[in-house]
């Protein structure tokens, strides 16, 4: 069966080989320096859109062979609309639970984005690798999703699906290099490490041009062109750390990093705007703060 066709009916395809040996390897040394820049604190400013302040993520997010390996099912115009650093400390009980991507993404047409998941060393469930219900993307509605105060929830608002059968739970297995590509409405979720190394990867996340937000249409997001051209502009475009200065960058970073804050929380239906607001002041403050201040 070819990626499309296993994308289509299973909702994710993999592995798919990435990197080369050599190339795997700079990318792991790469991603532990950049780990250990930041002291392993993995904020939402460290953590999403690395590709906008890290040259090596950009390179990486149109690598030839994540290109030919989406375009058969996105086509030749193509948007990175996200990335993230997606590393699990090792021994750590950090999980995500059962979710679906196009909750939080707020896109228009949820049935025409992926996430291509790169690992950079081996992937597989000792290590939290991801979980999924094959075909779970099939479905038009998206599940039900509550916020949880349990410790440990790697995802923003400490959100989990409710009522999830997970019979026909299949795992992820993943050597440094491969990567797997999901449909962003698939039911999937990873478990803790309780390996002696660190998961480390990188998610990077497309779409066709012609989608667009469904939040604050005043308050427009920003992506880049990674293959093919953009007729519609629905997105502002991204800086490029290849060529544009350092200063630029990290400034577009912040910004853009808000941006898809301020978005989620107008897409969150689970709490009234007193609670949203009670839960991330304190944080939009000071990374307002942050933007001023680079």
């Amino acid at each position: 069966m070819d990626i499309n066709s296993a994308f289509r009916s299973r909702g994710i395809c993999f592995p798919v080989d990435i990197l080369s040996s050599d190339e795997t390897e700079l990318c792991r040394l790469n991603m532990l320096a950049y780990l250990e820049k930041i002291h392993w604190k993995l904020t939402p400013f460290s953590r999403h859109k690395p590709h906008l302040i890290l040259p090596w993520v950009r390179e990486l997010a149109q690598h030839r062979n994540i290109l030919e390996a989406i375009k058969p099912i996105l086509g030749d115009d193509i948007l990175l609309w996200y990335s993230v650093v997606f590393v699990k400390a090792p021994k750590s009980d950090q999980y995500v639970p059962w979710h679906q991507d196009a909750t939080y993404w707020a896109l228009h047409n949820q049935n025409e984005g992926l996430t291509v998941w790169l690992a950079l060393n081996d992937v597989d469930e000792q290590n939290g690798s991801m979980s999924y219900l094959p075909g779970s993307h099939k479905s038009s509605l998206e599940k039900k999703h509550i916020i949880s105060g349990k410790t440990g929830n790697l995802l923003a608002r400490g959100q989990i699906m409710t009522n999830i059968d997970p019979t026909g739970e299949e795992w992820v297995s993943l050597k440094a290099g491969q990567a797997s590509l999901h449909h962003n409405m698939i039911v999937h979720r990873s478990g803790p490490n309780h390996s002696a190394v660190p998961r480390l990867g990188l998610a990077f996340r497309y779409i066709k041009p012609d989608n667009s937000p469904v939040t604050l249409k005043w308050m427009k997001r920003s992506a880049t062109l990674v293959s093919g051209t953009d007729q519609f502009h629905n997105f502002s475009k991204d800086p490029n750390p290849l060529c544009d200065s350092e200063g630029i960058c990290r400034r577009a970073h912040r910004l853009s990093v808000l941006k898809a804050i301020l978005h989620t929380l107008a897409g969150d239906t689970s709490r009234n705007i007193r609670k949203k607001l009670t839960d991330s002041i304190p944080t939009l403050f000071s990374n307002i703060q942050n933007i001023s201040k680079n």
